[in-house]
């Protein structure tokens, strides 16, 4: 098997770098990977218990800031501020489509709503709609200077996603003038070096990002695919497993992993990790792709076959499974 072929090839999810990578005001730096299949409209990862939980939390929180703007001054109106906690809430359940919806009602309550105008964009890019939140994000500059680091980063990983390095590289600059020890947009400028070819200058920003932020599990799983591009095995194994014990509930690094695994020719090492990936992401397609081509390797057919049938049904071109589809 062509260790080039769209089979195995690294893939970097457009969604993972992106969301992995996001600033929000209260949690300056993710330290695990959301993966792109969090995008799938009405499915939650939640347990009903937590969900539950999460739902009186916010709805209070809505009714304490419904009665704050009661009492006067300027801002959102109560109707805004609700909408806006409802769309957070369906944002960390999972469910990004009423999100957008629900932080479009906000808006539309409230027209200068910087906050909302930042949130939406950043799930419109976790549904692969950049052009649209590129909108949301120079609106959310014009109505709040303050919100400039956030926009900054979020969009130049969007932009990075979607292909756009210049772009990408110009915000993250600026992100960097206003906070020069920022771990994510050292990560995500990291990123867009590498997505340039780069790889020098990529790891540079990843290792800064790292000395300043070590336990940031996206900053290892980013650095572990820049090093397994540039063709550094040994290191890009030794960074994927670290995020893997940091963030033993994350799919991404467990995935990653397992493409360098079948590239070094390790197809057992690969399918352990593909096992656990599919069991914490059910409707990760790449890693039902690559697990389909790993079984083929080691001679289980049906194996296979049925795992080609569910990465097609999650999206997966059946041309890339080419010996495996059924």
């Amino acid at each position: 098997m062509a260790v080039g072929s769209d089979k195995v090839k690294l893939r970097m999810r457009r969604n993972v770098p992106v969301s992995s990578g996001i600033l929000t005001r209260n949690q300056p730096v993710s330290h695990s990977p959301r993966d792109a299949s969090l995008a799938r409209a009405g499915r939650s990862r939640f347990t009903r218990a937590a969900r539950s939980r999460a739902r009186v939390a916010l709805y209070l929180a809505a009714l304490l800031l419904m009665l704050a703007a009661a009492c006067g001054g300027s801002g959102p109106s109560p109707q805004a501020e609700s909408r806006f906690v409802v769309a957070n809430l369906y944002s960390q359940n999972g469910e990004p489509v009423e999100a957008v919806a629900a932080y479009g009602e906000a808006i539309k309550a409230y027209p200068d709503y910087a906050e909302a105008f930042l949130a939406r964009a950043d799930t419109l890019v976790s549904l692969g709609r950049t052009r649209e939140a590129l909108v949301d994000y120079a609106m959310a500059l014009d109505l709040d200077e303050s919100l400039a680091k956030y926009v900054y980063v979020n969009r130049g990983a969007a932009r990075s996603g979607a292909g756009d390095q210049v772009g990408a590289m110009r915000d993250l600059d600026r992100a960097l003038e206003i906070d020069p020890a920022d771990p994510a947009a050292l990560v995500n400028r990291g990123l867009a070096h590498a997505r340039s070819g780069e790889f020098a200058q990529a790891l540079t920003d990843l290792d800064a990002a790292l000395e300043i932020s070590p336990n940031n599990s996206y900053g290892l799983a980013t650095r572990g695919l820049i090093h397994a591009l540039a063709g550094n095995t040994e290191e890009s194994l030794n960074d994927y497993s670290s995020a893997v014990q940091m963030s033993p509930g994350a799919s991404g690094p467990l995935y990653q992993r397992a493409v360098v695994y079948v590239q070094v020719g390790q197809p057992e090492l690969a399918l352990a990790d593909l096992d656990r990936a599919v069991e914490l992401d059910e409707f990760h397609a790449l890693a039902f792709a690559l697990r389909a081509v790993v079984h083929g390797e080691l001679g289980d057919a049906l194996a296979a076959e049925l795992d080609a049938a569910t990465a097609i049904s999650l999206g997966i071109s059946p041309g890339s499974l080419k010996g495996v589809a059924p």
